[in-house]
């Protein structure tokens, strides 16, 4: 797959959601990768950092800024699309011809319909202008696809155009590459501490009360039966 630059992408881990976004400096093509904690890619990030490309990847800053591309849902759990569970979207370009293997003897060229999904249509010649030897809807709509290893996804949507299509802000933070989940679990792992403690101090106090209560009580009780004997006695 040609992955895309500009789009906005969702994922979630632990219950926590948060939204991811790429982009290319044409003047430097330097990628740079923002994190926020919201699924818009809006606002702050909580996160901004330039990141280093596998020099077998071929990085390409100055292409057409409103290319197509689809988006379909990758799955932590195996033969099962459950959104309630750990997934990563993930971007890439349709409608360009590109090589299946280092051979270079198969093509494919992707396409995108909000109404089928996306199909795979593959050639044997390098311009993809013949007829294809074969066609197969990849991510269908509505419908979880499992592969052979059990890795299952679904598609989310096609588009063009992009977010915030410009070259991107300096990087805000380098060295520390948190995510926006870690800080909102601590926050929430402070919150239980906090009501644990309030219920337990509720609860002695409501057990002292009643303690209390039964304390006097007995006293109360003591103090009738010896007025008692003291009447018997007169």
């Amino acid at each position: 797959h040609i992955l895309a630059f500009d789009v906005c992408t969702n994922n979630t881990l632990f219950g926590f959601y948060a939204s991811n976004i790429v982009q290319c400096d044409r003047d430097s093509n330097v990628v740079y990768h923002a994190v926020y904690d919201n699924l818009e890619c809006s606002g702050t990030p909580q996160l901004s950092q330039s990141i280093e490309v596998d020099e077998s990847a071929d990085v390409v800053c100055t292409a057409l800024a409103n290319c197509p591309y689809a988006v379909v849902r990758i799955y932590e759990t195996t033969n099962e699309c459950d959104n309630g569970k750990a997934w990563n979207e993930l971007a890439f370009i349709v409608g360009q011809c590109q090589a299946t293997n280092a051979d270079n003897d198969t093509f494919r060229v992707f396409t995108c319909d909000e109404n089928v999904g996306v199909t795979e249509s593959l050639f044997t010649g390098g311009d993809c202008v013949d007829e294809p030897v074969n066609t197969t809807v990849r991510f269908p709509v509505d419908n979880c696809t499992i592969n052979d290893e059990g890795l299952s996804s679904m598609f989310v949507q096609c588009g063009s155009q992009r977010v915030n299509a410009t070259i991107p802000k300096e990087p805000i933070s380098q060295d520390e590459p948190y995510v926006a989940w870690f800080i909102t679990a601590l926050v929430f792992i402070v919150l239980f501490a906090i009501l644990l403690c309030t219920a337990a101090y509720l609860a002695h106090c409501i057990y002292r009360d009643d303690d209390d209560r039964y304390v006097r009580a007995t006293v109360y009780d003591q103090e009738a039966e010896i007025e008692e004997i003291e009447n018997a006695k007169n």
